[in-house]
């Protein structure tokens, strides 16, 4: 996190405005990418909830897949 920010302020110091817009385009791409895959793929959120939220003790019912 803090490359990318260093990397943002580099560029948006020392470049030319036209190509920063094209580096940020590229990374917002990737950013909706990232959110394209999580509604695409099957995920069953229940159960993702369930082990994030319920703590995992020795002995303890969980979900099983």
């Amino acid at each position: 996190m803090i490359l990318f920010a260093a990397g943002c302020t580099v560029l948006e110091i020392f470049s030319s405005y036209s190509r920063y817009v094209t580096f940020l385009k590229w990374t917002t791409l990737s950013l909706f990418a990232y959110v394209a895959t999580a509604l695409i793929v099957r995920v069953p959120w229940g159960e993702v909830a369930y082990n994030t939220v319920v703590r995992k003790y020795p002995g303890s019912r969980t979900i099983s897949s």
